[in-house]
């Protein structure tokens, strides 16, 4: 996969899924990956990305343990500020690799690379699966698109972190870009 262009989120009533679209740049043009994610895939993602920018936010010596929940709330609405959620999503000439249906996501693994950014590794049924590498601003985009997508679904998740709902106000567009 080439660099990350854009993420689409939307959820399909008859499906009772959340339809993630990601659109990829390589040097010879654009593809494009779509997956299903239930419920439960999205819950258990969630909770995992917390955990995540929890950890990077943990590992930073310059912030206090006092200091730590203003400068989560801080880092949430810089993210959400700097990300483009009003650039309509694209699939034109974009190649599909897994294919032109949407994948069913099993599974993944989150992990922290060298560089201290995050990888996360999507695993699809077929054995099919995609690796991003995410840093603290995706995070906090992705996990907002998600919370977002859910409650328009309505499936009543709840953030882990007391101010991810308040970092996350109401009727949000869901693409990111």
């Amino acid at each position: 996969m080439g660099q990350l262009l854009q993420l689409n989120l939307s959820f399909q009533p008859a499906e009772d899924r959340l339809l993630l679209k990601i659109k990829a740049g390589k040097d010879k043009g654009t593809q494009e990956f779509q997956f299903w994610l239930t419920r439960r895939f999205v819950s258990l993602l969630l909770d995992s990305l917390d955990q995540l920018f929890k950890e990077a936010v943990s590992s930073n010596p310059f912030i206090s343990p006092e200091g730590r929940e203003a400068f989560i709330k801080f880092q949430q609405e810089a993210a959400i500020s700097q990300s483009d959620f009003s650039t309509p999503f694209s699939s034109e000439n974009a190649d599909t690799p897994l294919g032109a249906s949407p994948l069913l996501l099993l599974g993944y693994r989150t992990t922290k690379t060298a560089s201290g950014a995050y990888s996360l590794l999507l695993q699809a049924s077929g054995g099919a699966s995609l690796t991003l590498n995410v840093n603290t601003e995706l995070l906090i985009s992705l996990s907002k698109l998600l919370f977002d997508e859910a409650a328009r679904a309505e499936w009543e998740l709840r953030p882990s972190h007391p101010n991810q709902a308040a970092s996350f106000p109401g009727d949000a567009p869901k693409m990111l870009s």
